[in-house]
């Protein structure tokens, strides 16, 4: 590939992840398109027949940039902005012209030539839990018996199988992980019309693993939550032994992702389980943000189009 490289960060300019890895290619003297996703009104898609032309607010009105011209971007934008208030024809004008620039933007992130970390399709996967331990499995790991379920009598027969059993949300909604409770009849009862994602407990220490590309960035979690978010005592980087960092690799390609964040178990007999992908990871929680911020700099500032 020939030519200089130019990457677009989608979403909002203070959210750590999408600053951390701006500041990066920043670093690299990597040329940066920032979109304000607040600023999504004053953004113009301009369409030609080869190809439609971005225009960013402030810019003067011939000022345009080839969408084809773009070799990288990491979208990160969040779903109700900008926030626009009911009533009156000048509200529905606007939101007609932020759902078409969303969706311009979707179309091209999927069909591009750019690289893009991760493409929509792709990073639809963070929406089913099953489909990631299906594919972790064909990779290798090891994942704890689930069950997804809209029925209280499976899932009391699942919880009689395995003992603790842990339930969590099976799609991208975040949910909070907790320990299965068979007396709890009221929220038993709530399963109809909110099916729950089971899993076999697995006691041990959890390890979050963030993947670009080939290069792994892994963690371990002293918590004694089920849900370590609620409760982190000590992160620590650590080294992963050869064979599960190639399996995080494969898993994330398998799911045709170029970053992800994988949550890992070490049980305390020494196997590893796969529990979940994570298709946009907020990284900056974690002790390697930095140098995952550059490896994401890195894989958007590499290529370019010839």
């Amino acid at each position: 590939m020939t030519g200089k490289p130019l990457v677009l960060l989608w979403g909002l300019p203070y959210e750590e992840p999408l600053s951390c890895v701006h500041q990066a290619l920043r670093d690299l003297g990597t040329p940066v398109l920032l979109l304000d996703q607040r600023r999504a009104l004053a953004t113009r898609l301009v369409p030609r027949k080869d190809g439609p032309l971005l225009r960013l607010p402030d810019a003067p009105a011939n000022h345009t940039v080839p969408l084809a011209a773009l070799t990288g971007a990491y979208p990160r934008p969040y779903a109700g902005v900008p926030t626009i208030s009911d009533g009156g024809p000048a509200c529905r004008v606007a939101r007609r012209h932020v759902a078409r620039l969303e969706h311009d933007l979707w179309h091209w992130l999927a069909t591009g030539h750019a690289t893009v970390a991760n493409r929509p399709e792709q990073a639809a996967s963070n929406g089913t839990k099953p489909l990631q331990t299906r594919a972790a499995r064909g990779c290798g790991f090891r994942v704890p018996d689930s069950l997804l379920t809209s029925d209280p009598t499976a899932a009391l027969a699942f919880a009689g199988r395995h003992g603790r059993v842990i339930y969590k949300g099976a799609g991208a909604a975040r949910t909070r992980t907790g320990l299965f409770d068979p007396d709890d009849t009221g929220r038993l009862a709530c399963l109809g019309t909110c099916p729950v994602y089971l899993q076999r407990y697995v006691p041990g220490s959890n390890v979050r693993v963030h993947v670009v590309d080939d290069a792994v960035f892994a963690t371990e979690i002293d918590s004694d939550a089920v849900d370590y978010r609620a409760g982190v005592r000590e992160m620590t980087p650590c080294r992963l032994p050869v064979a599960i960092a190639d399996r995080c690799v494969a898993v994330t390609r398998a799911l045709g992702l170029l970053i992800a964040g994988l949550d890992l178990i070490r049980a305390t007999d020494g196997a590893w389980y796969f529990l979940e992908a994570n298709t946009s990871p907020a990284f900056t929680f974690f002790p390697a943000a930095e140098q995952v911020a550059e490896a994401i700099a890195r894989l958007l500032s590499r290529t370019a189009p010839g």
